[in-house]
């Protein structure tokens, strides 16, 4: 394989890393901190004396933090066609080879990424305080992460991934 397309492939691997590491915290904060007051607020939402008059604060947190994820794992995707502009910055002569290490760069961080967080759904499901613990849950969870979020976040870190290298090779590149 060429060394460009290797340095590539270097710069999605070390990417997906940060996004395994990021899914842990989501997981871990979501479903240990968060995961009771869920439960308890679909609990009491469920019962015939729950009024909903207002939005309990820890959905407000919640929301917040969540979004705060999705935005470091799109800057983590911009990331990861930035740094495979730099590792392949001696290969890139036009735009479009900016495009083609980053999207390749991008895709890789998703397929690396991808297994780790499928593990680490399943097992949060299986043991989740949101929606009772079994094997049901967690079966769900993965047919869902190979059916919805593998596709759409493959496409989201290639298109990420090359707008992040083409960006880097405009800027610093001068191509």
């Amino acid at each position: 394989m060429e060394e460009k397309y290797v340095q590539a492939i270097k710069a999605g691997i070390i990417c997906g890393i940060i996004l395994v590491v990021l899914s842990i915290i989501y997981i871990g904060v979501e479903r240990l901190v968060f995961g009771s007051y869920f439960s308890e607020w679909m609990g009491a939402y469920g019962t015939s004396g729950y009024t909903g008059s207002e939005v309990p604060a820890f959905l407000i947190i919640s929301a917040i933090f969540t979004f705060v994820m999705i935005f470091l794992g799109s800057i983590t995707f911009f990331g990861a066609g930035v740094l495979s502009a730099i590792f392949t910055s001696s290969y890139i002569r036009d735009k479009n080879d900016a495009l083609i290490y980053g999207a390749l760069s991008g895709a890789v961080a998703e397929l690396v990424h991808r297994p780790f967080a499928m593990l680490i759904n399943m097992t949060a499901n299986f043991f989740s305080p949101l929606n009772g613990p079994g094997i049901e849950s967690a079966v769900t969870g993965l047919v869902s992460d190979l059916i919805c979020c593998l596709p759409f976040l493959l496409v989201v870190g290639i298109v990420l991934g090359a707008i992040g290298s083409v960006t880097y090779g405009i800027i610093k590149l001068k191509i």
